[in-house]
């Protein structure tokens, strides 16, 4: 057995002013305020980054874009690596919850009724993954050991959950046709792949077109999974 060896990187806590980001209050830090305040700067940071990529995107843009200070976005996060991971957090996190609901829910239904919430689903999470698919090509590819961390950190836990909820609802003969944790693996990969098609016009198709064409090659072909 291969003892794997957690990684682990130093995360530098950037001063604002001469102060540690630690040594910052400020009065919205909780309740409805903070958390309104928290989704300013995820949404100004997305657009930051979409914009100008990881490298390039500067804290002083986020807040400037976002309204809100250096120090508030500081003390909310402790570095651009963090707000980056905590960008990208919230659409895989829709990606799990699609997932299991499709799971949960569409397994007692007609065959029709499951194919119908399968494309839904699909093409939902189209449009997600076309948002965040730059994004996350920065994060697995910018940087080695960096990708490495953030797959560990971000990607492996909603893919094991996703992966965990199909388990529960999949017949005996079903996992013997396909691991879980592979379909949802090559799901991901199939978004990334269409959200990457959809740069060229020749061959990108409509969100809905696409979401049937993912619905019937994983449902009814390859992989013999929850809709067949």
């Amino acid at each position: 057995m291969t003892c794997v060896q957690e990684e682990t990187r130093e995360v530098s806590v950037p001063s604002v002013d001469g102060l540690a980001a630690e040594q910052i209050t400020d009065e919205d830090d909780g309740g409805a305020d903070g958390s309104q305040r928290r989704r300013q700067i995820i949404d100004a940071a997305r657009e930051v980054f979409a914009r100008d990529g990881f490298a390039s995107a500067r804290i002083r843009e986020i807040s400037a874009v976002g309204g809100v200070t250096d120090a508030m976005i500081y003390r909310k996060f402790r570095s651009k690596e963090e707000l980056f991971g905590a960008v990208l957090d919230e659409p895989l996190g829709e990606f799990t919850r699609a997932i299991q609901g499709l799971a949960a829910h569409g397994l007692g239904t007609s065959p029709q009724e499951r194919y119908r919430l399968s494309v839904e689903a699909h093409e939902k999470l189209l449009a997600v993954f076309r948002d965040i698919a730059p994004l996350l090509g920065v994060a697995l590819f910018y940087d080695s050991d960096a990708g490495r961390i953030f797959y560990r950190d971000h990607m492996l836990p909603v893919i094991t959950a996703v992966a965990e909820s199909l388990r529960a609802v999949m017949t005996a003969r079903q996992l013997q046709v396909i691991d879980p944790m592979l379909l949802t693996t090559a799901l991901v990969g199939i978004y990334l792949a269409f959200s990457t098609a959809a740069y060229d016009k020749r061959i990108a198709e409509s969100d809905h077109a696409e979401s049937e064409i993912i619905t019937r090659a994983v449902a009814f072909g390859l992989f013999e999974t929850l809709l067949s």
